[in-house]
């Protein structure tokens, strides 16, 4: 599965609508990020996922609704793949590791204790 993520034009990451998933950072968004492929999140703009895409430039994130826009990103991303250029630009994504989030985990844990 790793090897079809590092070969596609796009990676497609999709939250469910309801106001509580505006804080959920979902498994496989760590997997798209190591995969250094353009990341298409669908959901809250404002969301943690947004964020995370923006602060590590993997993607971008669509309202459910935003079909113009999800529709220019997925041209985009399509364009560049025909031109071989789709590996996502190198940014620091080592914060999002699994051990560098199970070194936040245990902190926290032991903050609580």
């Amino acid at each position: 599965m790793v090897k079809l993520q590092k070969e596609a034009a796009v990676l497609l990451l999709p939250l469910r609508k309801e106001p509580e998933y505006r804080a959920t950072l979902p498994g496989k968004l760590f997997e798209y990020l190591g995969a250094r492929r353009p990341i298409l999140g669908i959901g809250q703009t404002d969301g943690a996922m947004a964020r995370v895409l923006a602060e590590t430039a993997s993607g971008r994130t669509f309202e459910w609704t935003d079909d113009k826009g999800i529709r220019q990103y997925i041209d985009s991303c399509w364009e560049s793949f025909k031109a071989g250029k789709m590996e996502v630009p190198p940014r620091d994504i080592s914060r999002y590791s699994r051990p560098a989030t199970a070194r936040q985990m245990a902190q926290i844990f032991d903050s609580l204790i």
